[in-house]
């Protein structure tokens, strides 16, 4: 069997030079409207305007990302909010230093990464009608499941980010789509997303952090995958998370009343006009 390296899809913000396939950022996205994910948060490095991670504002004054963004920018990260556009931030944006970051300790058994953290900005967002929260709930995803992914990620081989907020439908998949003989990973604290044969669509390099949604809630956060054209991404499942994550982010998202996170539409793929009622 043909073996592949598992790579960490953090774009090195200093003396980057990789050459990186046109693929490389949410394949076949599209641009998103502003408003169409205020959750979102750019996550980017002291000095630089440029998108070198995602996260998701789970409350005024917490992000959920991956653990190795955390890791790699420390406290030189930078989190933006209210803007698609990472480059030019659009008008209202705003911007935190960090405060504090938590991550959920050590491997606690093998092939377990935990690349998934919880970082505290140094002043709370204020919420606004594109800067919102999408509170955490337990969320867990099984075979063919169909799903959000989104992200600012590189896009051409110079390593250029995108700019603009992509956003695409995906799925989730058999581990081997992810390329399943990684034998030191285990497999339950990870979700394989990709599109389907007709359309590919997956995170890529400049991704990370960034969350996936299933049903209104955020089921995972983009850690790594193999960075060829067929194979998805891998997300750490917040699942095996959640008790860690509510042990530190208040439940109710720091006092107001927790929403129903998501409320049956029509149509799942009518993504277009897609709500998160659970929006704070």
């Amino acid at each position: 069997m043909t073996r592949f390296s598992l790579i960490i899809y953090f774009l090195v913000p200093i003396g980057f030079t990789d050459k990186t396939p046109d693929n490389q950022k949410i394949m076949n996205g599209r641009d998103a409207h502003r408003g169409q994910f205020p959750f979102m948060i750019s996550i980017q490095k002291l000095g630089m305007r440029k998108s070198l991670c995602g996260g998701a504002l789970i409350a005024s004054d917490w992000v959920l990302t991956a653990a190795h963004c955390s890791v790699a920018l420390g406290l030189n990260m930078v989190l933006v909010a209210g803007t698609i556009n990472s480059v030019k931030f659009d008008k209202g944006y705003q911007e935190r230093r960090v405060k504090s970051i938590y991550y959920p300790g050590n491997s606690s058994g093998p092939g377990i990464l935990n690349d998934i953290s919880l970082v505290r900005p140094n002043k709370r967002f204020t919420r606004t009608k594109f800067i919102k929260v999408l509170p955490y709930q337990r969320c867990d995803v099984s075979i063919g499941d169909r799903v959000l992914i989104m992200g600012w990620g590189t896009f051409n081989k110079s390593g250029e980010m995108a700019k603009i907020l992509q956003w695409a439908e995906a799925k989730t998949n058999e581990f081997d789509v992810c390329g399943g003989d990684a034998p030191l990973l285990n497999h339950s604290g990870f979700a394989c997303i990709r599109g389907d044969n007709k359309k590919l669509t997956m995170a890529r390099k400049g991704d990370s952090g960034s969350p996936g949604i299933y049903r209104g809630k955020i089921f995972g956060v983009v850690s790594m995958g193999i960075s060829m054209f067929s194979y998805g991404s891998l997300y750490t499942k917040t699942s095996p998370y959640h008790d860690w994550i509510v042990s530190i982010v208040p439940r109710n998202g720091n006092g107001e009343e927790m929403r129903t996170l998501y409320e049956a539409v029509s149509s799942f793929l009518i993504v277009s006009s897609f709500a998160f009622p659970g929006l704070l």
